[in-house]
């Protein structure tokens, strides 16, 4: 906004001699300054240069367009999700932290779970081992539920191949039968 100051005074009377009315000089003096400083309102018009408000902003807040030709002075809201911090000129947005932490998530014998909240936030995160009950697998024989420090052979067949067992009190005895 120019300042007023830059605007030279006219070097003619104000009043004319002849006709008792302001100057033609001074009238167009008035006229710019009026101009300038909004009217005579002290508000200066966005056209001009200005805000187009005479709202002083406080720490935090920005000049936003409301839709009329000039601004308003407002905080911005962050809604969920965002913040903001304010301080003396200055204005700080940004994506607030979540209850995740920075971590690797998953490995081999270990899978990631995320929760993600309506804004693609990860919003929880995990890792569970992965268990698979035998049930759950197609294929697999008895020996999938044997009791791994105890298994028991207790006959069948391998590739059509009998098994045959014998058992005393001390000793479990399987061989091939060809």
């Amino acid at each position: 906004m120019p300042n007023i100051t830059q605007i030279p005074a006219p070097r003619v009377p104000l009043i004319e001699a002849n006709s008792g009315l302001i100057s033609t000089q001074w009238f167009r003096y008035f006229n710019n300054i009026n101009t300038i400083v909004g009217g005579g309102t002290g508000v200066t018009p966005p056209q001009s240069g200005g805000t187009g408000t005479s709202d002083v902003p406080v720490n935090g807040q920005i000049l936003i367009g409301n839709n009329t030709g000039a601004y308003t002075v407002a905080y911005l809201t962050p809604s969920a999700g965002l913040f903001s911090t304010t301080a003396s000129g200055s204005l700080t947005v940004g994506i607030s932290d979540t209850a995740v932490t920075a971590n690797s998530y998953g490995s081999a014998s270990a899978v990631a779970t995320y929760t993600v909240n309506a804004r693609g936030q990860l919003i929880a995160a995990a890792t569970v081992p992965i268990a698979i009950a035998n049930t759950q697998v197609s294929g697999l024989g008895t020996m999938s539920t044997q009791n791994s420090n105890a298994v028991i052979i207790s006959g069948g067949s391998i590739t059509g191949t009998s098994l045959n067992t014998q058992i005393d009190s001390n000793t479990v005895l399987a061989w091939i039968g060809l």
